[in-house]
């Protein structure tokens, strides 16, 4: 029940009301017409009949997520792999649902292509199961560096195209197959007809998954028209997106098989006795019994947080998501179909039962929709990328924030995100509606808040929803923190008395001691161009000051600005020994009524709340006199 819930907040539907559809509608086709022919197609290496999947076809499972303008059921992605699992656990058989899914890609890819004879003459015929395609892209080499050719020429395009492994081969009516522009240099996609003369197709076989066809596929020198170029340019980035996908349906085949694998695993082992015992009584097949059930959990949790964001978020993130789920299911199917064939023993190896062809079937999600080695190894990749571009982000925004820091409107527009709530409400991804009714504000202040946001790099932008970056939300409320105390600083030194006449002066000086030190040397420097300001971790750094003495040599200062960090009566005498007479300490609180920012300043001192009354202490104790306070927690005292 806790898997369902988190999931059903990042699906807009219910897995399990997906899973008990598919029963209802498909189960009674695949209980009479795939079930009873799996092993015997399995040893004569047979693929399953076309009626089949023409009927699959005319129960919907080729047109689920087909859009409707061409006769499909129009329903998302993510909701036909959750009903592939489940097909694929009813069937026991990963072949049929592996092709049936290829079936589905070849038409998909042709209504993305958005070319209208194509589109009539091959994707529509697939809804109905009267045509069925198949996806030739892999040549065994890296896509970047395609052997297959393809050269325009006055009657269409001369192909020179050899694929190697076609899956479904056996079946298909047409193939959507890809080469590279010997003009442009660029990968391109066609439509190719099994009537084409020329198109050769071999049979293939291999350890496992007999039923889908498995075929060569090679048209060398073939002409075909025009109207067969399904994309002219961009082929890597329709090939990239096809193999995000397939790895997902992939994982969808297998996670069926691994349920499919344990319940026949179970049901046989409960009939079985050893030693007067059941089978399933004994302490080692229980804790494989158990390590068999946290592979499929895991897998299953896996890839329904796969269906979830695999085709929902960005690229980069989905590709990675998508291949960490394939891997861990292909990884932990070979696993549980080689632990079945164990706990049966020798007759686990042998034809006479479905064991050992659950292993051989499993096998073949190693390799399909790339090797798993190759997989994480890209996995690794990107990982060590991503913390570099992380990096990057952080220093680009601590420069954006730099520069904009004379901004007073970046300050009002990021305090006001912060105490309406807008930052909060943007950790998860939102649009500018839904913020603006969540705040109860006008819509232009709103979108004039974020754009801010957006420009500083705190909140990125992904069409029409904004999410805040994690990376660098708690570098905005530091440095919220700190650019609050200098905006609250000018207007107490301006009733200071003689302090700003001071400070205009050349030979002024001005110590900042504690945490921020930069930022507020920063903006006293805009204000006091003649004055010398320095920054110390500490009011004794350095300086030679020593607590219980103060000699004129010490009192260097015309103002020492100490923040909440470092407010102890050490340093507060400390800095009072540095002051010369007449000269000012400010004393910056961490907490004070009022302030949506003072949570985070104390966090920011590692927990240590300085409120106003502690400073106004603080200063006294030390000897200091004309004790004031300010707006925004800040405490002034003199120097006699």
């Amino acid at each position: 029940m806790a898997d369902t819930v988190c999931i059903r907040e990042t699906l807009s539907f219910d897995p399990e009301w997906i899973a008990a559809d598919a029963r209802r509608k498909y189960g009674p086709f695949i209980r009479d017409a795939v079930v009873p022919g799996v092993a015997s197609r399995d040893r004569t290496r047979t693929p399953h009949d076309r009626s089949v999947f023409q009927e699959a076809a005319r129960l919907g499972m080729i047109g689920y997520s087909l859009p409707r303008s061409i006769g499909g059921q129009g329903r998302e992605t993510s909701a036909w792999g959750l009903a592939l699992e489940e097909i694929s656990f009813l069937s026991g058989d990963p072949g049929f649902t592996v092709f049936l899914d290829i079936a589905v890609n070849a038409a998909q890819l042709i209504v993305a292509a958005g070319r209208p004879g194509l589109i009539e003459r091959y994707a529509e015929p697939s809804v109905s199961g009267a045509m069925l395609g198949a996806v030739a892209f892999s040549e065994g080499r890296d896509q970047l560096d395609p052997a297959c050719r393809a050269k325009p020429t006055g009657e269409g395009w001369l192909l020179h195209v050899r694929k190697p492994i076609v899956l479904g081969a056996q079946l298909a009516d047409y193939f959507i197959v890809s080469a590279m522009d010997e003009d442009s240099g660029d990968l391109v996609g066609f439509v190719l007809d099994r009537a084409d003369p020329g198109l050769l197709i071999a049979p293939l076989a291999g350890t496992g998954l007999h039923s889908p066809g498995f075929g060569s596929l090679a048209a060398m020198d073939v002409v075909v028209g025009h109207d067969r170029l399904l994309w002219d340019h961009d082929g890597l980035s329709q090939i990239m997106s096809y193999v995000r996908r397939r790895r997902l349906m992939m994982a969808a085949s297998m996670s069926g098989v691994m349920r499919s694998a344990f319940e026949a695993c179970l049901e046989e082992l409960s009939q079985r006795r050893r030693g007067g015992k059941v089978v399933l009584d004994f302490a080692n097949v229980q804790k494989t019994i158990g390590e068999m059930r946290v592979a499929i959990e895991t897998s299953r949790a896996m890839l329904r947080q796969g269906m979830a964001r695999g085709f929902t978020s960005d690229e980069s993130e989905a590709y990675e998501l998508v291949s960490a789920t394939k891997q861990h299911v292909a990884d932990r199917a070979v696993w549980l179909t080689q632990a079945v064939v164990q706990l049966f023993g020798f007759e686990g190896f042998l034809n006479t039962g479905p064991w050992e062809r659950y292993a051989r079937d499993a096998l073949a999600a190693l390799a399909g929709g790339g090797p798993q080695e190759t997989m994480l190894l890209h996995l690794g990749q990107c990982t060590i990328s991503q913390r570099d571009l992380r990096r990057q982000r952080v220093k680009r925004f601590q420069a954006k924030l730099d520069e904009l820091d004379r901004s007073r409107w970046t300050l009002t527009a990021l305090t006001t995100a912060l105490e309406s709530g807008m930052l909060a409400r943007l950790s998860a991804p939102v649009d500018l509606a839904d913020l603006t009714s969540h705040l109860s504000a006008s819509p232009e202040l709103v979108s004039a808040t974020v754009d801010v946001l957006v420009d500083v790099k705190a909140v990125r932008r992904s069409g029409d929803l904004f999410v805040m970056d994690d990376e660098v939300l708690p570098m905005v409320e530091d440095h919220l923190t700190a650019l609050s105390a200098c905006t609250g600083l000018r207007s107490a030194l301006r009733d200071l008395e003689g302090l700003d006449e001071r400070l205009q002066k050349r030979g002024s000086a001005v110590l900042c001691v504690g945490g921020h030190g930069t930022e507020r040397a920063g903006a006293l420097g805009r204000w006091f161009v003649a004055a010398d300001i320095s920054c110390q971790a500490a009011a004794g750094a350095g300086s030679g000051a020593a607590a219980g003495s103060r000699s004129e040599a010490d009192a260097t200062f015309d103002l020492v600005w100490m923040s909440a960090d470092c407010a102890t009566s050490e340093q507060v005498e400390a800095a009072h020994h540095l002051l010369q007479a007449g000269g000012w300490i400010l004393l910056q609180s961490n907490c004070y009524a009022g302030d949506a920012l003072s949570r985070f300043r104390a966090v920011a001192t590692d927990g240590r709340v300085i409120t106003v009354d502690d400073a106004r202490h603080l200063l006294e104790a030390a000897g200091l006199t004309d004790v004031r306070t300010f707006p925004d927690g800040l405490v002034a005292a003199r120097s006699s």
